[in-house]
């Protein structure tokens, strides 16, 4: 389960397309969730430092991406995903989730750390 310190730093999520577009392609919509307004392509790269067994997966309408799932099995470390994802629809919601499948407890300590989830509409 994500940890309410983690979602407290997604909500400093960083959420890039073209300046012309950036509000209405993709907006956020929680602090682990955004609308993809329009149908195409897009660069998805999120990463965050854990302390132990963590993993994590993208969401598209909740349907899991089973092939974005990273993570790590001991130690500290970073969980760092690189995705490209294709949407056909307009208003598709994508989501950084902890998955169901996880075998870990938590995702990081409660000390300050920085996460990133870069969105950016690539076509």
């Amino acid at each position: 389960m994500l940890k309410k310190a983690l979602l407290y730093t997604l909500a400093l999520i960083c959420c890039f397309s073209s300046p012309m577009f950036a509000q209405e392609v993709i907006s956020q919509l929680s602090p682990t969730s955004f609308n993809l307004a329009e149908p195409g392509c897009y660069q998805v790269n999120f990463k965050m430092p854990v302390t132990g067994p963590a993993q994590l997966q993208l969401r598209l309408n909740g349907e899991a991406l089973e092939s974005s799932t990273v993570g790590a099995l001991k130690g500290s470390t970073t969980v760092v995903g690189f995705n490209i994802i294709r949407t056909t629809e307009e208003n598709m919601i994508l989501e950084l989730v902890n998955p169901a499948t996880n075998v870990a407890q938590e995702l990081s300590s409660t000390d300050p750390f920085v996460a990133q989830f870069i969105v950016i509409k690539v076509q």
